[in-house]
C-alpha cells in the first residue's frame, strides 16, 4: 500500500540530515499521488518547518493510517472500534471525533453525578456507556444489547478501556418475557434502529430486566433506546422500577407515545423534559 510505504519511508529520514530528508521525500512523494494518505503526508511534509513538527505529524498520520486499516478510533481519552465507521450513522460521528448525542449527554451529566447504578437499555457499540463511565467513575452499569455483531463490538470497547469491572456488558434485549427474539426491521446504516421481537424462530435472546437486577440492588438511572420495544421493555422492568424508583431516560416515537407515557404514569413517573430526538426524561 503507498501509505504503508509512505510511513516506513518517513521513519527512516528521521535519522537524516534535514535538508537531505526533505530533498528526499520531495522527489519521491511527487510520484506516489495516488491515495489519501500519501496525499495527506505530502502536504503535511510541505507545510513542517521543524524536524519536531514533522516527528509530530508523522505520529499523527501513522494513528491515522492504524485507525482506517484496524477501525480502532480514539475519543476523548477512549478507545472505540468499530465495525462500520463510514457507513454506520452512530459510529461515523465516532469516527469523526465526537459522541453521538454529546449535548444531551452533557446535559444529563450532572443527573449522572448523583446517580450509583445505571441501565443502558440499548447499547449498541457503548456510546453512552463509555461516555459515562469514563465522566463518573462512581457508576456501575449493567449495558444489554440484543444484536450480537453489535454486541461483540461493544464488549470489545468495554474490555479495552479497562471498564470490564464496572461495565457488564450483556448480549440480551429488554422485553416483558424471557424468550428467544428476532430482528423485525433491519436498517444497513443504522445499526441502532433496527427493531426487535419476540420470536419463537429467532436466534436473539430477550429477558426481563427484573430477573438480571437483584432486589437488593437500587438502580438510580434507566436510560431506554430500544427502537419501539419500550413497552414491551418496561412491563419487564415493573418490579425494578417500582422498588428503585429510578430516572428514566427513554427515547420513543409518536406510534409507541401515548401508552408509553401512560404505563409510566401508572409506575408514578413524572415527564420533566423533553429533549431532541424523541427523546423523554421521566422522575418519581
Amino acid at each position: 500500500m503507498p501509505g504503508i510505504a509512505l510511513l516506513s519511508e518517513i521513519r527512516q529520514m528521521a535519522i537524516l540530515e534535514p535538508k537531505r530528508k526533505e530533498n528526499l521525500y520531495m522527489k519521491k512523494a511527487e510520484n506516489r499521488k495516488q491515495g489519501l494518505l500519501g496525499r495527506l503526508l505530502n502536504s503535511a511534509f510541505k507545510r513542517t518547518k521543524s524536524y519536531q513538527e514533522l516527528k509530530e505529524t508523522q505520529d499523527l498520520l501513522g494513528r491515522l493510517h492504524r485507525s482506517v486499516l484496524y477501525k480502532t478510533f480514539f475519543l476523548d481519552g477512549l478507545e472505540f472500534h468499530l465495525r462500520a465507521p463510514f457507513s454506520d450513522y452512530i459510529e461515523r460521528q465516532v469516527a469523526c471525533g465526537q459522541f453521538y448525542e454529546i449535548e444531551i449527554l452533557r446535559e444529563l451529566d450532572p443527573i449522572i453525578n448523583e446517580c450509583k447504578t445505571l441501565v443502558d437499555a440499548g447499547a449498541n457499540i457503548g456510546n453512552h456507556s463509555l461516555y459515562w463511565a469514563s465522566k463518573h467513575p462512581q457508576l456501575k452499569i449493567f449495558s444489554f444489547e440484543p444484536i450480537k455483531e453489535t454486541y461483540d463490538y461493544l464488549l470489545k470497547n468495554v474490555e479495552s478501556n479497562g471498564f470490564s469491572g464496572r461495565i457488564e456488558a450483556i448480549n440480551a434485549g429488554l422485553s416483558e418475557k424471557t424468550c428467544a427474539g428476532a430482528v423485525e426491521k433491519f436498517h444497513p446504516h443504522n445499526a441502532g434502529e433496527h427493531t426487535i421481537m419476540a420470536s419463537e424462530t429467532g436466534d436473539l435472546r430477550l429477558v426481563r430486566l427484573d430477573d438480571v437486577i437483584t432486589p437488593d440492588t437500587k438502580v438510580d438511572f434507566i436510560k431506554v433506546d430500544v427502537e419501539g420495544h419500550e413497552y414491551e421493555m418496561l412491563l419487564g422492568a415493573r418490579e425494578t422500577i417500582k422498588r428503585s424508583k429510578p430516572i428514566i431516560f427513554i427515547e420513543t416515537f409518536a406510534n409507541n407515545r401515548p401508552r408509553v407515557h401512560d404505563l409510566l404514569v401508572t409506575f408514578g413517573l413524572k415527564l420533566q423534559k423533553e429533549f431532541p430526538g424523541s427523546n423523554f426524561l421521566y422522575k418519581f
